[in-house]
Parts: structure tokens; sequence; C-alpha cells
């Protein structure tokens, strides 16, 4: 079973590297207790011209996905 997360924000300037890390924020785990996860829609938000940013949603597996 995984978890599906919405509206994870990178600036366009940032690494999709960086994505891991705002996932283990979001859940509010450790970056070594999100075993894998899966890209399910990216999407690009330029309502503002002068903030230019992607929003992902993202299915993650966790080690403990019950806790």
């Amino acid at each position: 079973m995984s978890i599906r997360i919405n509206n994870i924000i990178l600036r366009i300037d940032e690494d999709r590297d960086i994505l891991i890390k705002k996932i283990a924020k979001k859940l509010k785990v450790s970056e070594e207790e999100v075993q894998n996860f899966k890209i399910i829609k990216e999407s690009l938000d330029a309502r503002k011209k002068n903030d230019i940013k992607y929003l992902y949603c993202v299915e993650v597996e966790h080690k403990n996905e019950k806790k």
C-alpha cells in the first residue's frame, strides 16, 4: 500500500533531487524511512510570471505505513 501526497512545490531553479527531502518533511519522517516514491503528476504553475514553480503529486512507500 502506498501513500499519495499532493501539492509538493519545487521552485523552477530547484533540482528534482530535493523532492525526497520535501516528501520526508511533509510526512514528518526521516529520508531513510521513505523507501520509494513515484511521480504521479507534474505540473507547471506559471500564474505569477516572477514566481514559476512545479507542483507534484507523488505516491510514497514508507517503511512503517500503518504508523
